[in-house]
């Protein structure tokens, strides 16, 4: 099976993950005051933010690790697309 990192993928954020995103919006802003306000990512009616996997790795690999809280529940849902 192959998958390509700019495929989606599926993740249910925990509030862990929202805080982080948020934190990380707010450190842009200090440097960027003209930025947008933070805002919530898009949730389905399921629970799932959907991400490129590059850019959940970006966002969130420095917050994944043993012991840590994590910042998405550990089932991710892969979008796979036919070649």
């Amino acid at each position: 099976m192959k998958f390509n990192i700019n495929d989606y993928v599926k993740v249910k954020l925990t509030p862990k993950g929202i805080e982080i995103l948020a934190r990380k919006h707010a450190e842009l802003k200090k440097e960027f005051p003209s930025l947008h306000e933070f805002e919530m990512p898009v949730i389905d009616s399921e629970g799932y933010t959907n991400y490129q996997m590059w850019n959940l790795m970006q966002d969130f690999g420095d917050c994944v690790g043993m012991g840590m809280t994590l910042p998405f529940e550990t089932t991710i849902d892969i979008e796979f697309k036919e070649t």
